[in-house]
């Protein structure tokens, strides 16, 4: 394996070319452009259902101990696995996002993976899982409730309350939670099928705690890193209520719209 800056660059973008086609083919073959035979629209499912579950499974695979160097072909393995299910997750269609088969490898394979490498103390490996949960919310919400809800509590939340976790880890959380905050109809949907739900674990409630707590936290000695963690967790707090003033305008625009 090369370990040349210049030759993993260009094996990383062929694999991704790769991955990219077949997944386009998954999509054009679906809608019925080409291919025609029913045959032949199985095996792209196939090719594209195996190709997933596989990176799924390399990514979690467990490193060894203790933690190998950066350039280890275990760790490059892993980043490299989770940073190509990332492209097929942001660049998937709605044959992907839909299918029935896709959908049960994302909650089968794909969450399994999440929640492992969600916990990894090495910053790229969480950074990686954390963007990937952001893609899955956004593309898969409405098939993965309980799943989304476990990682909420379990890792993105665990992180934040953990006296453990490190400040880089909560910064990392914090900077992913604040894509998703920014969604007006995201903040709405944690809030009712979360803190709604008799039992439920309170989301949305616990979040905003989490939140308030850190943008108050008091450090006997502030380095740049607790004052930016701080700043972030209050412009957090402040877009949470940007989102639910926007989401209110938007249904009080869309019912006068339908009033006329």
């Amino acid at each position: 394996v090369s370990r040349t800056p210049v030759i993993q660059t260009t094996a990383n973008a062929t694999l991704t070319q790769m991955l990219n086609v077949v997944f386009q083919r998954l999509e054009v073959g679906i809608s019925g452009t080409a291919p025609s035979s029913s045959s032949s629209l199985s095996v792209i499912q196939r090719d594209a259902f195996l190709v997933f579950r596989s990176l799924c499974k390399l990514s979690m695979k467990p490193l060894p101990e203790p933690l190998p160097s950066d350039d280890s072909i275990e760790l490059r393995s892993k980043l490299l696995s989770l940073q190509l299910l990332y492209s097929i997750i942001q660049n998937s269609g709605q044959t992907f996002r839909s299918g029935e088969k896709f959908v049960w490898a994302v909650r089968q394979y794909l969450c399994v993976s999440l929640l492992k490498n969600g916990v990894s103390p090495i910053a790229p490996i969480l950074q990686l899982s954390l963007d990937l949960f952001v893609a899955v919310i956004r593309f898969f919400k409405d098939h993965l409730k309980s799943e989304i809800g476990v990682f909420f509590s379990n890792i993105l939340l665990r992180i934040l309350e953990t006296p453990n976790s490190s400040g880089q880890q909560k910064l990392l959380v914090v900077q992913s939670l604040r894509v998703l905050v920014r969604d007006p109809q995201l903040i709405v949907d944690l809030f009712l099928n979360y803190d709604c739900d008799l039992e439920g674990k309170g989301i949305f409630s616990s979040m905003c705690d989490d939140l308030s707590r850190l943008s108050c936290t008091v450090h006997v000695e502030t380095t740049e890193q607790d004052a930016l963690l701080k700043t972030l967790a209050l412009e957090m707090l402040v877009d949470i209520t940007d989102s639910m003033v926007q989401w209110e305008r938007d249904n009080k625009d869309g019912a006068a719209d339908g009033a006329e």
